[in-house]
């Protein structure tokens, strides 16, 4: 027979009282709940009890839930009675930030109740006192803690986070340069999913509250277990979908580098298997000396995981400086075959070619540099091609805007119904600066030509004259 079960102990804030339910047909069952974490209860099997009852404090029916019933104490003496207390008056000041008060913290503790673990705000409270005072009635702490007040509180809540949440979008969207970041980062297109993913729940989570709070005004409430769990389903949930949207995450962040998966789930796996390893053999050994004999074993789990995390990071480590000498190699290659301005068009003497890829969900962008040795000339062109308008947009504002800046010009736009380059692209060029800004379809190109202190074709070896320039726009364009 089994003599420790872990359990759905899901509940909303509001349903202390589905709480109270809950423990209470888990002590007529024969379990008494021994810690809550994560949602989840851990329950030991104790004698069967005789009967139990559950009853409210005396102060106000909606306030700390008492359930209590004759099962066995800590030490295992049959028909001694337990008795919880759920006492759900932190969710009252979640607006405020405030903690329970230390006088009644201290009101528990020292009047033989047992703390027992805190779950959405409600502290769970134990004592196998055979006549326990109940705590309302020496404190007044708790006369205002009803229900009500506790749906409100959630919703403010939540309604606040709903609004700080679009506050911040609206606030972030109007920087161009956050946008432009935003199109080539997977990370804060992966932020982007999350916080949508906790809008949609806490707008749910204001639903259940509203419609709870319907029906405990139509008094047609009624606090299950059964239902309090339903409710509390919520949680689990969100969770769940939070946790499948991480793994995929990073699986897309890792699907081309299979070894740094590796390195990554080794200590992960390890840390797992010899935390279940110890669960298993501290559940199979009832004496009171197991937090001794697991000690060592836990030391040597502790030493095995710290060592594979040394190992995994020296691992990841030399796959990273592998993969990016392999990457700056084939971003290099890749030049040839984009529309870029190049170094050769325009001088003669010898250059140094850099480049940098920023590939996203959204599409990918290509920085590409050919420079002479002192970088007194200089061919840039930023190559952004996107797969949707709006990708385009954010790189093409953030570059219109931020060109201007740089080079201490404005754009004036150009004629481009002659070029044969199909569809017809527009060309702004900064003015009486080699600086161009292309726009075709969802490509955007940024392409500058930089030249001592900005006189072209004056120094030998360069043809970097207008004319010349307006040409290589012209062939890059075509390309795009």
């Amino acid at each position: 027979m089994k003599n420790f079960c872990i359990k759905n102990f899901s509940f909303l804030p509001s349903d202390y009282d589905s709480m109270v339910t809950y423990l209470n047909e888990m002590l007529a069952q024969g379990w008494r709940l021994k810690w809550v974490k994560a949602g989840f209860g851990g329950f030991e099997r104790i004698a069967p009890p005789s009967g139990s009852v559950s009853t409210a404090c005396s102060d106000s029916a909606q306030n700390a839930q008492i359930t209590e019933a004759a099962g066995t104490d800590p030490a295992g003496n049959a028909g001694t009675p337990i008795t919880y207390v759920v006492e759900p008056y932190p969710n009252t000041n979640l607006m405020t930030l405030r903690r329970m008060p230390k006088t009644w913290l201290n009101f528990y503790t020292g009047n033989h109740w047992y703390y027992i673990g805190k779950t959405r705000g409600n502290y769970i409270y134990c004592t196998d006192l055979a006549d326990p005072e109940p705590p309302s009635s020496t404190s007044s702490m708790g006369k205002n803690n009803s229900k009500a007040q506790i749906l409100d509180a959630e919703t403010k809540r939540n309604m606040l986070m709903i609004i700080a949440v679009i506050l911040l979008c609206y606030w972030l969207s109007g920087s161009k340069a956050f946008m432009y970041a935003f199109v080539l980062t997977n990370m804060y297109q992966y932020l982007a999913v999350l916080l949508l993913v906790l809008l949609v729940f806490a707008v749910a989570a204001i639903l259940l509250y509203s419609l709870e709070k319907v029906r405990l005004q139509a008094r047609t409430f009624t606090p299950d277990s059964a239902g309090g769990l339903k409710r509390g389903m919520l949680y689990h949930i969100r969770n769940t979908v939070i946790a499948v949207l991480l793994l995929g995450f990073f699986l897309m962040e890792t699907a081309g580098t299979p070894a740094i998966l590796f390195y990554l789930l080794l200590p992960v796996t390890a840390l797992i298997l010899g935390g279940a390893v110890i669960i298993k053999i501290a559940q199979k050994d009832t004496s009171h000396e197991k937090g001794r004999k697991l000690l060592p074993l836990t030391y040597a789990a502790g030493a095995v995981v710290i060592c594979l995390l040394l190992f995994s990071m020296t691992g990841i480590q030399r796959v990273n400086s592998a993969q990016k000498a392999a990457a700056l190699e084939a971003s290099l290659a890749k030049a040839d075959a984009l529309p870029l301005l190049r170094y050769r068009a325009f001088f003669d003497d010898l250059y140094t070619p850099r480049s940098k890829e920023n590939n996203s969900h959204l599409g990918s962008n290509y920085l590409y540099e050919e420079a002479n040795e002192d970088r007194s000339r200089i061919v840039f062109t930023n190559y952004s091609s996107m797969k949707t308008g709006f990708g385009a947009d954010c790189i093409y504002n953030y570059l219109y805007s931020q060109a201007q800046t740089d080079y201490l010009g404005v754009f004036e736009k150009l004629d481009t119904s002659s070029w044969e380059t199909g569809s017809v692209p527009e060309v702004y060029k900064i003015t009486d600066r080699p600086a161009y800004l292309i726009r075709k379809g969802n490509t955007v190109i940024l392409a500058t030509v930089t030249e001592g202190s900005g006189g072209a074709g004056d120094a030998a070896g360069s043809n970097a004259s207008d004319d010349r320039i307006l040409e290589e726009i012209k062939k890059i364009t075509a390309g795009a």
